[in-house]
């Protein structure tokens, strides 16, 4: 089987504590010159991914911000695939990232040490749940392992 494309990740996959190594460099090249297509996919900011990442000229595209937005870095097209979310919701979304025990102050209602008794809790049922995890997805009866709807062969 030939694959025509390769997609991959930034952070994590290509880079390493946000740096692409020469050797992943020179990889992509010799995958790119063997007359395939390298797809780059990110979470990052395209603004962002260019001050961190000067190669994207090396992929045919980057679908950037988390799949919002495509890229064709040969052209310099964006082309937006979905509209940012309304205001009230981002709005609502930092709210909830603020630990609770500040937002109970600003409204008067709790404590510090109210929020603080409720997060041991909480660790300890994220915990139990990773305890009860199996160390390794159960096989499928054909020798190959099933994981996330995925079956991988052994």
């Amino acid at each position: 089987m030939r694959y025509h494309a390769l997609a991959c990740d930034y952070d994590g996959t290509l880079a390493t504590h946000g740096v692409v190594d020469q050797d992943t460099l020179d990889a992509l090249d010799r995958f790119r010159l063997s007359g395939r297509k390298l797809i780059l996919v990110t979470g990052r900011e395209l603004g962002e991914l260019h001050q961190v990442f000067p190669h994207s000229g090396r992929f045919e595209r980057v679908v950037a911000e988390n799949g919002a937005l495509l890229y064709r870095p040969a052209t310099g097209e964006e082309v937006l695939l979905a509209e940012p979310p309304p205001a009230e919701f981002i709005a609502a979304l930092r709210e909830r990232q603020r630990p609770s025990a500040d937002r109970d102050c600003e409204q008067g209602g709790g404590s510090h040490h109210g929020a603080q008794q409720q997060r041991p809790q909480r660790r300890h049922v994220l915990q139990d749940r990773l305890d009860h995890r199996p160390s390794r997805p159960p096989a499928n009866g054909n020798g190959a392992q099933e994981q996330n709807g995925l079956v991988r062969s052994q």
